[in-house]
């Protein structure tokens, strides 16, 4: 186990003036390496997982794909290995999403020793076919409810379909489909639903040289008739993105690394067969302004992602392909940091300290510019409230003995706003 959140990170939320960064934190390896593997998170026993199903080894080769499936325990920071997805060919660019806590693998291809490759119908876990084959589209979730699946390649070309699957009725409804050209039609793209709006961004084209397509497109889907959409898009050279990962930050959509130029699924470009290496960035769309802002400063360089897990604001990405077409066995844990306000004397707001950390069954909070007033919660690592208790004299004791190994979030209230702390329990 790696105990990553030994260095405490500290937030302080004391309004919109303060700035921040991204920090990248690695979590337990994975099994083995994999790439371009569909990534979901759902309960099971009370306690947050995240899974990976298909994907493609460290070979880089049509053998390596396979349909292995792993489990992430967020409690206690380990993997297991599960059954595989029951298919009888082999995936790559497939995606799973979870609704109402099952998860739902949809899509992919198959490549075969010829080179030759084949767009999948399938949908696991309940098995309804799609009327379309196919791969490497976009997928994501409305209301929780129905599962949208947009664009993507079918065998020999991208396609305009809007697939809409509804795990309630296990049905497949036909949404409007969007424009039959290239500033919609992609592979390789991949967006979020944020209310009652698809964003869907970057993706190649299907001309000879595949060429990546800076758009983001959005679809605007009617509540009370949800498969049907009304489309627009706009150019922006900041979503010239290929296979990364879609994710929700503070209500607006955000693009996790992915690659410049369109590769083939070892990693190398189409066209000239040279290594394509992965970006160091997170795109985010200002719903508010229309502006794209591009934050190249997080420290992570990770391409051919098929989903990122999301828990509030923070994110898990599993596998992928790193710097030098490297298939990747990390978890990395992404979240956005808020950077402590200074006041005039150019102390620090909070002087909170938290030792140890990781602990086994207590840990001693330290915080002397901190009234007798202040409150700290605890939080499990799925938002659950664990406990609540108040600061003595500048510091508290707090018994952990019967808590479960795993992350936790202590909250402190402070005279400029909330002190955040991670901390593990290792037992």
């Amino acid at each position: 186990m790696k105990y990553f959140l030994a260095i405490l990170f500290i937030t302080l939320s004391i309004g919109a003036n303060s700035q921040g960064t991204w920090v990248v934190s690695e979590l337990a390896s994975m099994p083995e390496p994999v790439t371009n593997n569909a990534v979901a998170g759902a309960m099971l026993n009370g306690e947050f997982h995240i899974y990976s199903f298909m994907g493609l080894d460290s070979t880089k080769l049509w053998s390596g794909i396979h349909n292995r499936s792993f489990r992430y325990n967020t409690a206690t920071d380990f993997w297991d290995t599960i059954p595989q997805v029951p298919d009888i060919l082999t995936r790559i660019a497939g995606s799973a999403s979870t609704v109402k806590n099952k998860i739902y693998i949809i899509g992919g291809y198959h490549v075969y020793q010829s080179g030759n490759e084949i767009s999948s119908k399938n949908i696991f876990i309940y098995n309804p076919d799609l009327p379309i084959p196919t791969d490497d589209h976009v997928q994501c979730v409305w209301r929780d409810s129905l599962i949208y699946i947009i664009t993507g390649w079918s065998n020999t070309g991208n396609i305009p379909n809007v697939q809409i699957y509804d795990p309630t009725n296990d049905t497949v409804l036909s949404g409007t489909p969007i424009p039959n050209s290239d500033d919609y039609k992609a592979f390789g793209a991949s967006g979020v639903i944020i209310g009652d709006t698809i964003y869907y961004a970057g993706g190649v084209n299907d001309s000879w040289i595949f060429t990546i397509q800076p758009r983001l497109r959005k679809g605007i889907i009617n509540p009370n008739q949800p498969d049907s959409i009304t489309w627009s898009f706009s150019s922006d050279s900041a979503v010239n993105i290929y296979r990364s990962a879609a994710a929700v930050f503070n209500n607006n959509p955000i693009w996790i690394g992915g690659g410049a130029s369109a590769y083939n699924y070892d990693g190398l470009e189409y066209g000239t067969n040279s290594g394509v290496d992965p970006l160091d960035n997170i795109v985010q769309y200002q719903r508010s302004s229309g502006l794209f802002s591009v934050d190249t400063s997080i420290g992570l360089s990770i391409m051919d992602l098929r989903g990122v897990v999301q828990m509030g604001n923070q994110y898990l990405i599993a596998g992928g392909m790193d710097t030098g077409q490297v298939i990747s066995d990390k978890l990395y844990w992404i979240e956005y940091i808020i950077t402590p306000a200074i006041s005039e004397s150019g102390q620090s707001l909070a002087d909170i300290h938290l030792f140890p950390n990781p602990t086994t069954t207590t840990f001693e909070i330290v915080a002397p510019g901190l009234g007798e007033d202040s409150r700290w919660c605890i939080y499990s690592a799925v938002g659950e409230l664990m406990r609540v208790g108040r600061v003595n004299n500048g510091s508290s004791m707090i018994d952990t003995e019967h808590y479960a190994s795993g992350i936790y979030l202590l909250r402190v209230d402070t005279e400029g706003g909330i002190a955040e702390i991670k901390f593990i329990v290792a037992k």
